[in-house]
């Protein structure tokens, strides 16, 4: 019996993502992209928390370090794969989870 994935029939596959990155170093890309994520959340958050640190330029790089957040969140997507990202996570059934519907079935012999 062939393996069918939870995403096939919910998220279309494009013939242009067919690219693969050796398994060390989506480790490397994610290990590196959480630390991002969180050091430039943690500059994000005491820039706009903290009074003091509210002058001319700080706003700025507040902003900078948002963006290289959403930044890194994508690269290690892209690491990934987006449909293996999807997948693993259970993607593809968050808006019926949202909406309290009930999974998406893909059994393609029912």
């Amino acid at each position: 019996m062939e393996y069918t994935s939870p995403v096939d029939g919910v998220c279309t596959r494009l013939p242009g993502m067919d690219y693969s990155v050796p398994e060390n170093l989506k480790a490397a890309f994610s290990l590196v992209g959480a630390l991002s994520i969180m050091a430039s959340t943690f500059v994000f958050i005491s820039i706009f928390s903290v009074k003091k640190l509210r002058a001319h330029p700080n706003i700025m790089i507040g902003f900078i370090s948002l963006f290289e957040g959403i930044s890194a969140y994508h690269t290690v997507v892209w690491a990934m794969n987006s449909m293996s990202f999807i997948e693993f996570f259970g993607l593809q059934n968050l808006m019926q989870y949202t909406f309290i519907l009930p999974p998406v079935n893909n059994d393609r012999d029912a």
